[in-house]
């Protein structure tokens, strides 16, 4: 069963079952998961939880299931994210209302909180030697200009996302968000936030 356009922007935008999509998203290309290999990456949720919002996210077509296999008299699943699952594209959007939009971006935000939150929290925090940043950015471009921009971006940024784990290589989250400026006085287009908290 896959989920309709409304329900599966619902089943995308919950903070557990966003953190587990990211889970899939933050590794190999086409990386596959247990239960319990989720289970060692988001300690902090009950395994009762963890197994509703799988069963959830194979119920409304999100993951799918592609291996199962007997472990000590139970059957482990084996999930996969297909990639077109978890990316909600302009369909999708067209049925959230204001009302919607604002709780996914919330949503979207309180992930976000959650790891910077387990990264501070870590006993060995080094922000400048981590690479931690958040900087915002105003840009003047039109709409095709904007076009342009998001592609280089994404080429920029493709090679990185396909890289597999290897020695030295540390999984960095890396968050994108864009939207019209409010309305107001105009300025230069140099407005940036602080590289570090």
């Amino acid at each position: 069963m896959t989920a309709s356009r409304s329900t599966r922007a619902d089943l995308v935008l919950h903070p557990v079952r966003m953190r587990i999509l990211q889970a899939f998203l933050g590794g190999s290309a086409g990386r596959q998961l247990t239960a319990r290999e989720l289970a060692r990456e988001m300690p902090d949720v009950p395994h009762a939880t963890l197994y509703r919002h799988l069963k959830r996210l194979v119920d409304g077509g999100i993951l799918t299931i592609v291996a199962e296999r007997p472990v000590r008299g139970a059957t482990q699943k084996v999930y996969a994210l297909p990639l077109e699952s978890a990316i909600l594209d302009d369909a999708d959007l067209a049925t959230r209302s204001r009302q919607d939009l604002l709780r996914d971006f919330t949503t979207f935000l309180g992930v976000l909180l959650h790891d910077y939150a387990a990264y501070l929290a870590r006993a060995d925090v080094d922000p400048r030697r981590d690479g931690v940043i958040y900087r915002g950015f105003a840009v003047y471009a039109d709409d095709e200009e904007f076009v342009r921009l998001q592609a280089t971006v994404n080429t920029a940024l493709l090679p990185f996302v396909g890289a597999r784990p290897a020695p030295g290589r540390r999984r960095r989250l890396l968050t994108a968000i864009a939207m019209p400026a409010p309305e107001g006085p105009e300025s230069d287009g140099t407005h940036a936030v602080e590289d570090m908290p």
